[in-house]
């Protein structure tokens, strides 16, 4: 974070005294402080806690200036850092300094927002749109490799067109003095690794119901990109949580810029490998959405468990508490390493999760009418457990509890269900053909009564 940054942040212009700043910083300190302790969910504390640490953060800036210099904010697994975007030749990167313009004085930039091997983005304020907008500039290593700059041009043009409330908005597509760059809507708030970070802090995990709260949007936006393109590239860094609430996915195509020749050539070490569906690493060139379903499994798999599957992948139900088998296996039939043994759309993934949360969701759809009913079995229960295990004990009979399920029988139990998952999903795509051609059919006599009645 730069000075202006951090005055920003705390909605603060140019030219305020130093006391100014400080009356700022305590009286949002004050207010933040309330919230936390009084938020009424644990979700919202969070988030109250991470705009504490920004106010901070703008503190230590605006009173501690560190010295200018060259800056990377990416994580590993940045945009800037994907396959391929290790320097070829030249490595000067060519960085916009604040003051410079772009597109003969449209675009004015104002600060770095992140920087890595590949592109870099910056704040920049566009004079005809009379805003402060994203600008990703293209890094002239890059430029030196011509399909790698049409390859970046396309998925770019292409972006520009996908119109989505879950997909960051891409307004142009340009070419400025040997610059190739796109500009795109400024979003303010914070990306899912962000939030995956914080939550390992406190040791806070992600529930079912959360997972399906993230996952709601995305495979909206993927299902609705997936008609276009493949993002190629899923993974927290690319999900961005804005300020509102509301989950956008950022850099679509940008995976693909570099050819997997080029990769090769160039060493370049990929932290995105991860996500990555194995036909993506083997370097297969017609690939689908179903590669963006893999490292979306990934991403649950890591949002519920704390950590990335690797090698062989244990079922989350035998890893986290509170994970059904139905959803430990929608999870492992989208991280089947061939994709056709992988769901045909991230709708149908969707489904077999967000159907199988956690109790408590589905218990607030019951009408309150049925509460009374609801607390009279309960209790009938109750009294029939007390009284078996009362009579039980006069006869002196143990009733005993296994709560070590033996490994194996876990494990096939896993495997059991996720060929029964698979064949509901077999079963439903049957009655979908059926109803077709049930459809088909009654046209068709329709058509040949028709005919007929014509004929008499």
């Amino acid at each position: 974070m730069y000075y202006e940054d951090a005055l920003n942040a705390l909605g603060l212009p140019k030219g305020v005294t130093e006391e100014e700043i400080k009356n700022v910083i305590r009286d949002k300190k004050t207010d933040i402080e309330d919230k936390v302790s009084s938020a009424p969910t644990e979700s919202l504390k969070t988030k109250f806690q991470l705009m504490r640490d920004k106010i901070i953060e703008a503190e230590k800036v605006l009173f501690q200036p560190q010295p200018t210099k060259s800056r990377s904010v990416l994580s590993e697994t940045k945009m800037a850092d994907l396959p391929g975007a290790a320097p070829v030749g030249n490595t000067e990167t060519g960085h916009l300094q604040p003051g410079d313009t772009l597109s003969h004085g449209r675009y004015e930039i104002k600060s770095a927002i992140a920087e890595g091997g590949m592109g870099a983005v910056y704040r920049a304020y566009d004079k005809n749109r009379d805003e402060d907008i994203a600008i990703k500039v293209m890094l002239p290593h890059l430029m030196q490799h011509e399909s790698a700059r049409e390859r970046f041009l396309n998925e770019a043009r292409l972006s520009s067109k996908l119109s989505h409330p879950n997909i960051v908005n891409v307004y142009d597509v340009q070419e400025d003095e040997n610059q190739s760059f796109l500009t795109m809507e400024l979003l303010e708030g914070q990306e899912l690794r962000e939030l995956i970070e914080n939550r390992k802090l406190v040791r806070q995990s992600f529930t079912v119901d959360e997972v399906v709260e993230i996952l709601t949007p995305i495979c909206s936006a993927l299902d609705y990109a997936h008609k276009f393109t493949v993002h190629r590239d899923i993974k927290p860094e690319n999900i961005f949580l804005t300020e509102d609430g509301d989950y956008k996915l950022m850099d679509f195509g940008i995976a693909s810029v570099m050819s997997t020749t080029q990769r090769t050539q160039t060493g370049a070490a990929s932290g995105t490998a991860y996500y990555m569906a194995p036909e993506q690493l083997k370097g297969v060139k017609e690939i689908d959405g179903r590669a963006d379903q893999y490292a979306l499994a990934v991403l649950v798999y890591e949002l519920l468990s704390g950590e990335v599957p690797a090698g062989a992948i244990e079922p989350l139900q035998t890893l986290v508490k509170g994970v059904n088998k139905k959803v430990s296996a929608a999870v492992l039939i989208a991280l089947s390493p061939k994709p056709e043994n992988r769901f045909d759309t991230l709708s149908e993934f969707l489904t077999t999760i967000e159907g199988k949360t956690s109790s408590s969701s589905e218990s607030s759809r019951f009408p309150l009418k049925s509460l009374s009913i609801v607390a009279g079995v309960v209790l009938i229960t109750a009294v029939a457990v007390v009284m078996i295990f009362y009579f039980s004990k006069e006869e002196g009979v143990e009733l005993e509890v296994n709560q070590d399920i033996d490994r194996d029988k876990e494990l096939k139990s896993e495997k059991n269900e996720v060929v029964h998952v698979k064949k509901e999903a077999t079963v439903k795509k049957e009655a979908t053909v059926k109803r077709k051609n049930v459809i088909e059919n009654s046209n068709n006599k329709e058509k040949i009564l028709k005919n007929v009645k014509l004929n008499k």
